[in-house]
């Protein structure tokens, strides 16, 4: 019985991480879709982007750090 309730605990805490991960990798793809979208409406002014740009790779470092179960990401 002891055991069930330290391998539940562990269960428990191992989740923990697991929403950080999640929100990481759904914001790095939000900014990419975002940026994508941008330099489609801007083909031949990708300065205008500029902040998409930065907000992405910005988003995508933070994905990574946080990089374990949740690696099957695209990138841009």
């Amino acid at each position: 019985m002891k055991h069930l309730i330290l391998l539940f605990s562990a269960l428990c805490l191992c989740g923990c991480g697991l929403v950080g991960k999640l929100d990481a990798v759904s914001n790095m793809e939000l900014s990419g879709a975002s940026y994508r979208a941008c330099l489609a409406e801007h083909k031949h002014d990708a300065a205008a982007c500029e902040d998409r740009h930065i907000a992405y790779q910005t988003d995508l470092a933070e994905a990574q750090k946080t990089r374990g179960i949740l690696t099957n990401w695209r990138r841009l």
